[in-house]
């Protein structure tokens, strides 16, 4: 059995102390893509690089752009699923629209820098339902669970 390579992903804009440039590298582990530093997303994109306020990669192949945290996580994690055969994949076929809507609860409720404690509800009510500590399937990884997880580690 052979043994496949990470894919690798030209990376800009990363910086210490930032949430999602902590998402983007917690899923380039998680879904075993190499990223590689880069002042320069290509020379047909750097009119696009003075909007960057976060991290961004290109996928070579077809420089393709995805830019922040969230998008970052989606994109290694489908683009892994595309080249590889594993039980990832079948997280986006059974889930997919759910992983939107947690990412887009994520970044619209729980990154709000609100005191309000019921912005967990949603939250507990689905780790409560699962029984575990993964959003949709033991043991595989689903960039909610990053980007949720990531978010939460931050707040006081």
């Amino acid at each position: 059995m052979t043994e496949k390579s990470a894919s690798s992903y030209e990376v800009m804009n990363l910086k210490e102390n930032d949430f999602s440039s902590l998402k983007a590298t917690i899923s380039s582990v998680a879904y075993d893509a190499k990223l590689v530093a880069t002042n320069s997303l290509g020379k047909n994109n750097d009119s696009l690089t003075k909007f960057l306020h976060g991290p961004a990669i290109k996928n070579n192949m077809n420089n393709d752009i995805v830019f922040g945290g969230n998008a970052i996580s989606k994109a290694l994690s489908l683009l892994q699923n595309s080249n590889n055969n594993n039980d990832n994949n079948s997280i986006w076929i059974q889930y997919g629209s759910e992983i939107d809507e947690w990412l887009e609860y994520e970044r619209t409720t729980l990154r709000c820098n609100t005191k309000n404690k019921n912005k967990y509800t949603k939250l507990e009510k689905k780790l409560e339902t699962n029984g575990i500590y993964y959003l949709f399937q033991e043991n595989v990884l689903s960039p909610a669970d990053i980007c949720i997880i990531t978010t939460l580690s931050q707040q006081q």
